[in-house]
């Protein structure tokens, strides 16, 4: 993939805090990314120059006072609603850099909010296991919908608007058709708590994260399990997929982020760059780039690859003999070292190779040429021969996934 762009969301000026990104967001046209965490802050980058283009800093009166925890643009980009610890809603008009509604009613930490899709309904998640309807143009509460199971960490629409998923601390996932409390579904989905839940854009998939280090994948239709994602070595903090619903990311505490190709739900990108928990993944409208926020304080855009893959030769070190490649599921680079833990080689096809290989994890780094590029290992290498090594979108210009 091409160049990472990397967002500094650190603010210099507060001493003493995590000031860990908590979630992210771009608007409708892509060039922007709001963000929130727990700096109690929300700021609009813009991203091809990286720069602050809007910040909204959080005090009593003007903003938030706690971690903002959720954040949605409206379709026309006009209005950004977040949601935060300091138990409120609250919709921001953009252009005017003003807070226009603020909803109160939790009793606890609101982890999410999301618009309905004719715009005029806020939907509000939180900790003190309810979820409320409001109508935002004259700040009013509609309904609650209460869940005893346990708080609510994530909310999703169905496409058509008329059903609503929520997942949280009770493992379950509950489809309130028609925002109705008299027309509820419970589906045992996960062991501990789920942490996020997606819907394809076309309705056929439902995707859940969970503390059980666990994605796991539901025919939206019956809500039977048809797969179950394992690659992360620790909480799966966030899932979404792209907006054509071809490729499902996710992001962990184990500070990476997995894209998988939802055809068959093999993944094809491990991606490495961050120094501590993503905590929020998203891909952009256009589906060339792949945001991703973290405890690390900062956000990075990554560049996706668009078309079936180009082979470059790959020529390995003298003395290094090419070995055949085994087919298998998982898809994943290839090269050689020479007991220097450092290499320089022409980029080739991605291969699939044994899946046993996907322990080695190898972080990609541009070299001179431009088709040249150094691979050094994550971990110690002592052998000198062929490698493979899950691919890391770190500098990848010339390897293209196959669709």
């Amino acid at each position: 993939m091409g160049a990472q762009r990397v967002l500094q969301v650190a603010d210099k000026s507060i001493k003493g805090n995590s000031q860990w990104v908590a979630t992210l967001t771009h608007d409708p046209s892509g060039s922007m990314i709001a963000t929130g965490g727990w700096d109690k802050s929300i700021r609009i980058f813009d991203i091809e120059s990286g720069k602050v283009v809007l910040k909204i800093r959080g005090t009593l009166f003007t903003g938030h006072h706690d971690r903002v925890y959720g954040l949605q643009y409206s379709k026309d980009g006009r209005l950004l609603l977040s949601a935060s610890g300091d138990r409120t809603a609250r919709v921001w008009d953009v252009q005017a850099e003003t807070c226009v509604k603020n909803m109160h009613g939790h009793t606890g930490d609101v982890k999410r909010t999301i618009l309905s899709e004719d715009g005029n309904i806020i939907v509000s998640a939180a900790r003190d296991k309810t979820i409320k309807l409001w109508d935002w143009r004259v700040q009013h509460h509609i309904r609650s919908l209460s869940d005893p199971k346990g708080w609510v960490e994530d909310i999703a629409l169905s496409p058509d608007g008329r059903s609503l998923y929520s997942v949280g601390a009770s493992g379950c996932i509950k489809i309130w058709k028609d925002f109705s409390e008299a027309r509820v579904e419970t589906f045992t989905a996960h062991d501990q708590t789920i942490t996020s839940i997606a819907v394809s854009p076309k309705g056929g998939m439902v995707a859940t994260a969970s503390e059980d280090r666990s994605v796991r994948i539901w025919d939206a239709a019956t809500m039977v399990n048809t797969a179950v994602l394992k690659a992360h070595d620790n909480i799966v903090s966030s899932v979404a997929f792209n907006s054509d619903g071809s490729r499902l990311a996710s992001a962990s505490w184990d500070n990476s982020i997995e894209v998988w190709k939802t055809k068959s739900y093999n993944s094809v990108a491990t991606i490495l760059g961050h120094s501590d928990t993503v905590s929020c993944v998203e891909f952009s409208p256009t589906n060339d780039s792949l945001a991703s926020g973290s405890w690390d304080k900062n956000v990075k855009v990554w560049d996706l690859p668009r078309r079936a893959g180009a082979t470059v030769d790959l020529v390995p070190p003298a003395g290094l003999a090419l070995h055949r490649v085994c087919p298998s599921k998982a898809q994943l680079l290839v090269g050689f070292n020479d007991l220097d833990s450092t290499l320089n080689f022409n980029i080739s096809t991605v291969s699939t190779v044994d899946e046993n290989f996907k322990a080695f994890q190898a972080l990609l780094l541009r070299g001179s040429g431009q088709e040249s590029y150094r691979l050094r290992s994550a971990d110690a290498i002592d052998q000198p021969g062929f490698y493979v090594a899950a691919p890391v979108l770190v500098g990848l210009a010339k390897n293209k996934e196959t669709s």
